[in-house]
């Protein structure tokens, strides 16, 4: 009787630590859902992403390079994960975050061209 009491035992064990485990988990999620709803904080974590070479290419013909640049697409990886389990939404936003800077940049980048180019015109 008393090993039956034991597996028992065991068992409710396996079960709150699994329990303390899941309730930790979802209040880590529920932490980095309240961190994504910071426009800042999702524009650092995609700057972290770009970082860790979520958006290019990680080959390249040195196998140290190539390993080098695996080992922080992994960690961007891991970083797309955590965002993407916590709130699928926040990576469609950030999306279009980036898609919006990109393009204000690239306005930027005509108008300075412009500017340059009436200087030039302005100075002949």
């Amino acid at each position: 009787m008393a090993r039956h009491e034991n597996f028992q035992d065991e068992a409710s064990a396996k079960e709150a630590a699994q329990a303390r485990a899941d309730l930790a988990r979802t209040n880590e999620l529920a932490a980095l859902r309240d961190l994504l709803a910071d426009q800042r904080m999702r524009d650092f974590l995609y700057r972290m992403l770009a970082k860790c070479g979520m958006f290019k290419n990680k080959f390249h013909t040195n196998a140290a390079v190539m390993g080098y640049n695996c080992g922080f697409a992994a960690m961007g990886n891991v970083i797309y994960d955590e965002i993407v389990e916590a709130f699928p939404d926040a990576w469609i936003t950030m999306q279009v975050e980036a898609l919006q800077r990109q393009r204000e940049q690239v306005q930027l980048d005509q108008i300075e061209q412009q500017e340059r180019e009436q200087q030039a015109n302005d100075q002949e």
